[in-house]
């Protein structure tokens, strides 16, 4: 799935560009400039109370408060609002080899690599703005392609940014790894575990174009820390691009 933790989406994405153009493998880093905000355990007290041994970590653009059980939906909307930036990886036990992704965002730019069982990697680039997407493999040389995309395809990544809490229904709460989480079916069927503290996805399930469902974690996860540079495709890359006849 952003959809790509994640989702059908991402799902959708790694197949075509493993079909089209021979994708997978990553290598990925964060900056250290400033120190990672990484999710940390939130409220699941059973009296609903904070917990005062767990540390309030202030980002570089706000606080991030957790109610715990008292969180509400319009809460889960205003900590996503919050998030400026994020990082996160990914595995995908497909049924003939996993798929490892990494993901950065920031700037309405978002980065994916992704690393398949071969050992081979695949880099994509997405621009919100002008709604534009890089495909780069850097085993090919230093040429790129760049196509316009839809956001909305199947084919496009998930941005948990994106994702509409507000539209979603509530099945109920989990707590994973001493985070408590919302959980959240969308309006297409699939389920997101959402931190009561950042309004960040820990977990989805979706279903495949095969019918096959996959349950997968988000790892690693860093908030409001990642730069632009970190999100854009190297300067020694040339890039050609195809037009608007060829939206992803």
């Amino acid at each position: 799935m952003i959809k790509i933790a994640n989702k059908r989406v991402l799902v959708s994405f790694i197949l075509a560009t493993m079909v089209c153009l021979a994708a997978c493998s990553s290598d990925g880093g964060q900056t250290d400039e400033d120190e990672p905000i990484v999710i940390e355990p939130g409220v699941v007290n059973e009296d609903n109370t904070p917990d005062e041994e767990t540390p309030v970590v202030d980002t570089p653009e706000e606080e991030f408060v957790d109610k715990g059980e008292e969180t509400t939906i319009d809460d889960l909307v205003a900590a996503q609002e919050k998030i400026t930036s994020y990082y996160f990886e990914q595995t995908i036990p497909y049924a003939y080899g996993s798929v490892s992704l990494k993901v950065w965002y920031a700037d309405n730019k978002m980065k994916v690599v992704a690393n398949s069982a071969s050992g081979e990697i695949n880099e994509s680039y997405y621009d919100y703005d002008e709604m534009t997407m890089i495909y780069y493999n850097p085993a090919e040389g230093n040429q790129a392609i760049k196509m316009d995309f839809n956001p909305n395809s199947e084919d496009a990544p998930d941005n948990p940014k994106d994702e509409n809490y507000a539209a979603c229904t509530l099945l109920g709460k989990e707590e994973l790894e001493g985070q408590l989480c919302y959980i959240l079916q969308t309006a297409i069927g699939d389920k997101l575990w959402v931190s009561t503290k950042y309004g960040f996805p820990m977990q989805v399930e979706f279903v495949d174009h095969l019918g096959d469902t996959y349950t997968v974690a988000y790892h690693n996860i860093e908030i409001n820390t990642i730069s632009a540079a970190e999100v854009a495709i190297p300067d020694n890359v040339a890039v050609s691009y195809l037009g608007s006849g060829s939206e992803l």
